[in-house]
């Protein structure tokens, strides 16, 4: 082989090792366990439950993350600080909250008034996966023993892809795997 051709082989195995790095549905899920997930539940489920009430005390503040929110008739960002749906200092409670029962994705309500706190979100949003807890009056469907390896269910077609299935913890609360 030639210079030439080994400086090639080279780049094109640093670029498809950097492509598959960061694909997960290729290298397998890298999400927290149920059990993790739920012991970090038990410890903190006063605070969980607190974050709900927040979250039905705003209503209209539909997502909200670390750096945007959204509201039920503005999904713009930015937007300026009088219109962010709450004060800072509320803003600042839901991020220490968020922190403290590790929350990267922040919260989001669902249109069937569902509220989902995600842990993790890998991949992109046409092509990935999250992962995390959801709060819901009524029972949800599909559920299962365990969402530690639905990823692989997934991309084997044994469950539709891109639609949340569940892990019930307790009446009203579930861990959820969304994906592909």
């Amino acid at each position: 082989m030639t210079e030439i051709g080994t400086l090639r082989t080279c780049c094109l195995i640093l670029l498809l090792a950097f492509l598959f790095a960061g694909c997960d549905s290729v290298l397998g899920d890298s999400h927290s366990s149920d059990a993790k997930l739920i012991s970090n539940f038990q410890t903190h489920e006063q605070e969980f439950d607190q974050l709900i009430q927040m979250a039905k005390d705003d209503p209209h503040v539909v997502r909200i993350a670390n750096d945007f929110t959204w509201l039920d008739s503005d999904y713009h960002w930015p937007r300026p600080d009088s219109q962010i749906g709450f004060s800072q200092q509320r803003w600042n409670e839901y991020r220490d909250m968020f922190s403290k029962l590790g929350l990267k994705g922040g919260l989001a309500w669902s249109w069937d008034h569902l509220i989902f706190l995600t842990a993790s979100a890998k991949g992109m949003s046409m092509h990935g996966s999250e992962k995390g807890y959801v709060f819901s009056m009524k029972p949800l469907s599909p559920t299962f023993e365990s969402l530690d390896n639905i990823g692989q269910d997934i991309r084997n077609g044994k469950v539709k892809p891109r639609l949340p299935v569940y892990r019930k913890i307790k009446e009203g609360w579930y861990l959820y795997y969304e994906g592909d």
